[in-house]
Parts: C-alpha cells; sequence; structure tokens
C-alpha cells in the first residue's frame, strides 16, 4: 500500500485471544514475595576497596610491559652470551692449532 508521501506501509492485523488476555490482566505485576536486602546506605564499604576495584585493571597492563621487557632483556643477555661462547670457543681452537703448528716446526727443525 502506498501512503500520501510515496513511502509504502504495511497493515498488521492483531487478533486478541480473550482467554489469553483475562489469564493476562489477573496475574500481578509485581511479585508477592518482597526481596529481602540490606538498602545500600546500611552496607558498610571502605573508600579504599572501591578505589583498589576500579583502578585494579588499570594497573595489568602495566605488569604485561614489564614482563615483555623482562623478556626482551633475557633474550639479548642470552644471544649475548651465546656470542661470548662462541667467542672463546673459537679462541681457544685457534690456541690449540698454534700450539700444533709449533710442534710440527720444532719436530721438523
Amino acid at each position: 500500500m502506498m501512503s500520501e508521501s510515496g513511502l509504502a506501509t504495511t497493515e498488521i492485523a492483531i487478533i486478541v485471544d480473550s482467554e489469553k488476555s483475562t489469564q493476562l490482566s489477573n496475574t500481578p505485576d509485581v511479585e508477592e514475595n518482597p526481596i529481602l536486602s540490606t538498602p545500600l546506605a546500611a552496607t558498610k564499604v571502605e573508600k579504599h576497596t572501591i578505589k583498589r576495584e576500579l583502578y585494579k585493571p588499570k594497573h595489568k597492563p602495566k605488569q604485561n610491559n614489564k614482563i615483555a621487557d623482562n623478556y626482551e632483556e633475557q633474550l639479548f643477555l642470552l644471544t649475548k652470551k651465546c656470542k661470548e661462547n662462541k667467542e672463546k670457543r673459537e679462541d681457544e681452537l685457534h690456541k690449540k692449532r698454534m700450539a700444533i703448528l709449533d710442534l710440527e716446526q720444532k719436530y721438523w727443525e
């Protein structure tokens, strides 16, 4: 169906079931049993606990950054140590080769 503004409209037919409507009207909107709870003013909450709960999530990324920085530092130190050990082994091999060459020269003299 077209309206005066030129937009298409649809008609919705609502069928009311009389039995369901009487059942719904007989049910109370609010529960008869009141919920027993203490009012907010009666609960004792200290300010420092609220502050800690609110700001606790903000500290987690800082700790994660420290862990990441620590990981990078450990990785750097490990690679540095590996390089030092490799250089040390190469120096020892060089010394052994030089000692063998010296022994060969003394033998042939």
